[in-house]
């Protein structure tokens, strides 16, 4: 499960059970039975979650190349391996997206 934390709603949308369909900035909680309230977030906070829980994978997979770097058995020459094991974690950091400062650097 990924550690990148939702944003916070921008918006509700609050359906009734007819099909009427309201969207507010503010929450309210009315006492309409039915009711159904759906929070809403932009294409910016989705986009930028989206890119923390991929950086956050990619991540992880580069960590576990990492990992083999040096697991080999003894007496047995590993060094191609963990060269291997290094370049496979190095490409995986650079399908990582940029955070936002990195991008405005």
């Amino acid at each position: 499960m990924s550690k990148a934390t939702m944003p916070s709603p921008s918006a509700y949308l609050y359906t009734t059970p007819s099909g009427a369909r309201v969207v507010d900035l503010k929450r309210v909680d009315l006492d309409t039975p039915g009711l159904a309230i759906s929070e809403l977030i932009t294409t910016t906070q989705a986009e930028a979650y989206a890119d923390a829980v991929r950086r956050e994978a990619l991540e992880e997979a580069a960590q576990a190349c990492e990992a083999r770097i040096g697991t080999g058995c003894p007496g047995i020459g590993t060094e191609e391996y963990d060269q291997e094991a290094q370049e496979c974690a190095q490409a995986i950091r650079a399908l990582i997206p940029p955070t936002k400062n990195e991008a405005e650097e």
